[in-house]
Order: C-alpha cells, then structure tokens, then sequence
C-alpha cells in the first residue's frame, strides 16, 4: 500500500511539478528577463520530453545476428503493465508488430506487471488481452517483478492469463521451433535460472536461450547456447549523455556489467533489449520504448 501511494505521488506529482515550472516560465516571460525565459523553457521542454513524450513513443530497431541458420525474431521485454501504463499502449505496441514483415515469432522477456492494484486472472486477461491479436506465436517467460521479487503473488493469476491468450509459457523446458531448440530459464532472482539444461545439448544444435536477466549467463559452463535473449536493464531507462557510463555500474538491476544491445559473452550471444515500459520514474531519456527485430543470419 505504501508502495502504490509513493508511485501514484510521483504519478500525479509530476504534473504538479510541470505546472510549477510553466508558472515560472510566464514569470519570466511577464517581466521580460530572456535569460530566465530561455532557461525555464528549456526545463519545461526536457520535463515534458523525458516524462510524457518519450515514454509513448515505440521505436522499431533492427539488428543482424551472426548465427549459422536463418531466423526472424521480434524481441520485447518490461512490459510493466501497472501502476504506469496499461492495455492502450499494449494495443499499440502489437499493431506495430503485426505490421511488420518476415517475422516467425515474437519472444517475451519477461516482467509483464508493475504493481498492479487487480491481481486476478480476470484482470490480468482483460490487461493482457492484446497479446492474443498478434499474427505469430508467442513465446513467453516471467520476470523478477512477476515471481515476486520485488512484486506481489501474481505468478499464478499472470501465467493463467497468458494462457488465455495464446501465449506460450514455460519454464526451465525447451519448445521446437522448427529446428530450433528455444529453452526456457526462470528468473535470475530468484534462484529459477536452471542454467544446467544447457548440459543436455550440444554445439551442434540450434540453441537460443530466452530468459530475463541477463546476470543468467554469468553461470554459462559451455557454449551450447548460440544466443541468449533477455530484458531487466531497461538498458538504463534515462541515459544522460556523458554521465551514463559512469552511473551505470552502480545503477543498474544487475550484477555483472550489462547494458544494452548485441554482447559477445564468454560463452554465447546476448542481445539485451531496452523494453517497453518504465520503473520507478515513468521517464525515458534518449533510450525510447523499442521493438527489436533480431535478424539471425
């Protein structure tokens, strides 16, 4: 409960702030001090860019990955679906993919909810609904936020919901997809990564990983897995030029030293997508809500 007061304060309080800060921009303006009127406007700018204009927007990136067969994947993760954002932008998210062209399936990494104030089924499928409109199947996994950490007990209420809509939820198994093998691992946090279904292939087989955090790889003993697909960092979520690359080792949800994009680990491929939605601040800042298109060539 003290969660939700202090999240729906930063909420509501930034339309607060925005006022206030447009009120002291006509102040400027009133009494003629252009210094003054330049830089509030400039603070009123960024304000309503990092906090309303950015956070809706949905980028389409794409990205050719070295792999030995063919494969076109759409790769979304942190959809946060909560106290920020809900099923309009989801709807929006699944029209731009249903525009896109050669894709045979889209991935989900993990972290659907954000503090939800209705953990049950019927309102998980009523928030999840627009999964069931997209064109391809759907493979899933959950994230820390829906395994309760940190999060409420949902786990069950979210993956009967997912199975409402045809997505395809599993954990620490493998599905087909044609030829190749995509394997399932739990959340990082907790503990659910069973890494040691890798053991069970070979460097012969195609072999991608789907999981949420991309820490799961740090306990990697071969190269089975060609490539590894998570979400969790937001890649920083507010990237602020020059600053960023200092601040991230020490801000960032993770433990080893991830960011963002295509990394060549120790043992396999990782591709670390930016996600959808936020935490904490719903704020973007030059790192906008993206749908990855992975090229696998």
């Amino acid at each position: 409960m003290i969660k939700h007061i202090l999240l729906n304060g930063i909420y509501y309080g930034s339309y607060a702030f925005a006022f206030f800060v447009f009120l002291i921009f006509l102040r400027k303006l009133l009494r003629g001090r252009i210094l003054g009127l330049v830089f509030w406007w400039g603070v009123l700018w960024l304000f309503v860019w990092v906090r309303w204009v950015e956070p809706q927007q949905i980028v389409v990136q794409e990205t050719v990955i070295d792999a030995w067969w063919e494969q076109d994947i759409v790769l979304i993760a942190d959809m946060h679906l909560g106290i920020y954002k809900d099923e309009r932008y989801l709807y929006r998210v699944v029209d731009q993919i249903n525009q896109l062209e050669d894709i045979d399936v889209v991935m989900i990494a993990g972290d659907f909810t954000y503090e939800p104030t209705d953990i049950s089924a019927g309102a998980f499928e009523q928030l999840f609904r627009p999964l069931s409109y997209i064109d391809v199947p759907v493979l899933a996994v959950l994230g820390n936020h829906d395994v309760e950490t940190p999060g409420q007990l949902m786990r069950q209420e979210l993956v009967q919901a997912l199975d409402a809509h045809w997505v395809i939820f599993l954990q620490n198994d493998r599905f087909l997809l044609g030829d190749t093998i995509v394997v399932w691992l739990g959340s990082h946090m907790a503990g659910e990564d069973q890494v040691s279904l890798l053991d069970t292939y070979d460097s012969s087989e195609r072999i991608i990983v789907l999981t949420h955090n991309p820490d799961t790889v740090s306990s990697y003993r071969n190269d089975n897995a060609d490539i590894t697909l998570v979400g969790h960092t937001h890649c920083g979520q507010i990237r602020l030029p020059w600053v960023h690359e200092y601040v991230r080792p020490y801000t960032y949800p993770v433990v080893g030293d991830f960011d963002c994009g295509l990394v060549q680990h120790a043992y396999t491929q990782l591709y670390i997508t930016p996600g959808l939605w936020e935490v904490l601040l719903p704020m973007r800042f030059r790192n906008p809500p993206t749908i990855d298109i992975l090229r696998l060539r």
